[in-house]
């Protein structure tokens, strides 16, 4: 009798024993999840941050490659129009074309 009630009070305690162990556990994993969770928004918003400075440098690239197509696009405009002009002044005088010969 005397051991059945201690086995009965042993079994209680180590119910009570393995509840508060897996309440402890829960626990501690429940915080591991939040710590990693949090760890994870940061990485996630330091990438963002990242792709994004990338992303404004590339179009700040863009836009100077852009500017210099341009600025080569109206030189030789100017050019082959300074050079239609001569050649255009030539055919409608012919005494410059003598001129320009000599």
């Amino acid at each position: 009798m005397e051991a059945a009630i201690i086995r009965k009070k042993i079994e209680v305690q180590e119910k009570i024993d393995s509840d508060k162990w897996n309440k402890e556990k829960n626990e501690k994993i429940k915080s591991q999840t939040v710590k990693t969770a949090q760890k994870h928004l940061i990485e996630k918003n330091s990438l963002k941050k990242k792709v994004e400075i990338e992303i404004e440098v590339m179009k700040k690239e863009k836009a100077r490659g852009l500017e210099t197509i341009i600025h080569k696009y109206k030189n030789r405009k100017f050019d082959l129009e300074k050079q239609q002009k001569q050649e255009k002044q030539l055919n409608e005088n012919p005494n410059s074309l003598k001129a320009s010969k000599i």
